[in-house]
Formats: C-alpha cells, structure tokens, sequence
C-alpha cells in the first residue's frame, strides 16, 4: 500500500509541476501574442506609409514630366520661331 501511496504522491508532484509550467507558458505565450500583434499593428502602419510615400513619389514624377514637357513645347516653339526669323526681329 505504501508502494501505492508513493507513486500517487509522485503522480501528484508531478502534475503541480506540469501546471507551474503550464502556467509560465501561458504568460509567455501571452507575452508572444502581445508582441506579435504590436509587431503586426505597426508593419501594418508602414505599408500605409509607405503607399502615402508611394502615392507622393508617383505625383512629383507626374509633376517633374509635365514641366519636361511644358520645357520641351517651348523650347520647340522658340526654335520654329528663330528658324522662321520671327524671333530675331523681336530681339
């Protein structure tokens, strides 16, 4: 019977070690998942910036082309003027 009651209590030990376990590991999974969806939250702020920085790049391009173009008009306009010698008889 002792035999018996020895094993229980170690049966007993152990299962109040696995619990004591259990439980660090559930704050440390707790833990996990809290650092997990910060990490999440703020990858996700950086796609949002990154679009903004995206949508910024993709509408100063469209400016800095226009102007190239604006540039190129006239400049061909003054050529065809100079070529025609409607320019010279203004300077």
């Amino acid at each position: 019977m002792d035999y018996i009651e020895k094993k229980i209590d170690k049966i007993q030990e152990d299962i109040t070690e696995i619990k004591q376990t259990l439980v660090k590991n559930t704050a440390s999974l707790d833990l996990h998942i809290y650092r997990t969806t910060l990490a999440e939250q703020r990858i996700e702020e950086l796609h949002d910036e990154d679009n903004k920085m995206k949508d910024k790049l993709d509408a100063h391009i469209n400016q800095i082309k226009g102007a190239a173009k604006m540039i190129a008009l006239i400049g061909s306009i003054l050529v065809a003027l100079w070529q025609m010698g409607i320019l010279a008889k203004l300077f």
